[in-house]
């Protein structure tokens, strides 16, 4: 699970590695470097429930699905894509939705835990970014809970679309963390709805809210 950090996203690549300048001719060698930063400033309250936890990479395979790093193009300055992924000690890019879930339900005082009554399912339908100089990055996850008996009780969908003009990989990677910071955002906002309040903080998760 990746480490959790408080640093904020930035788009200002500072005195940080500048990656590669979008304009140039080869990119192949340019890797993403994407991290989860938590966006909740405080820190998360005292769990009062845990919830079972299953993941699947459900991207389309033209999308990133049949590569586990691959979160989208990169181009040069005559448009030509190039594969933009997570590098080799990077976190993967289910890795980076859960660890955004994760931190979104224990500020929601919501733990996983093995053992839990219900289960949330995280479904990953797109995490993808391409464009041209103007860049856009989707992230979309479906959320669906279930009771102790494998009914469904809940279910959502949580999709943000970000853009923003890139010069570098660094800018871009900053421009891919605000999007899933943002993420977490409204996830934890599903999460604390009253319906699922009802669902997760219940003794009884069979009974209807």
């Amino acid at each position: 699970m990746p480490t959790v950090s408080r640093r904020p996203a930035s788009l200002n690549p500072g005195t940080r590695r500048r990656g590669c300048i979008a304009v140039l001719v080869t990119l192949s060698a340019c890797s993403a470097h994407v991290q989860y930063h938590t966006p909740f400033d405080n820190e998360p309250p005292p769990p009062r429930t845990c919830v079972r936890l299953d993941a699947v990479d459900a991207r389309p395979m033209e999308f990133g699905g049949s590569d586990r790093r691959r979160i989208g193009n990169i181009r040069n300055g005559i448009g030509i894509p190039y594969a933009f992924a997570q590098g080799s000690e990077d976190p993967e890019v289910l890795s980076l939705v859960m660890g955004a879930t994760r931190d979104a339900l224990r500020a929601a005082s919501t733990r996983e835990c093995s053992d839990g009554t219900s289960r949330l399912s995280v479904h990953l339908l797109r995490f993808w970014t391409d464009g041209s100089v103007e860049y856009e990055v989707e992230i979309r996850v479906k959320y669906s809970l279930f009771d102790e008996h494998g009914s469904s009780r809940w279910s959502r969908e949580v999709a943000e679309v970000a853009r923003e003009v890139v010069f570098t990989t660094e800018m871009h990677s900053r421009l891919i963390e605000a999007a899933l910071q943002n993420m977490a955002r409204k996830a934890h906002l599903l999460f604390t709805s009253p319906e699922v309040d009802t669902i997760l903080h219940s003794g009884d998760s069979s009974r209807t809210p």
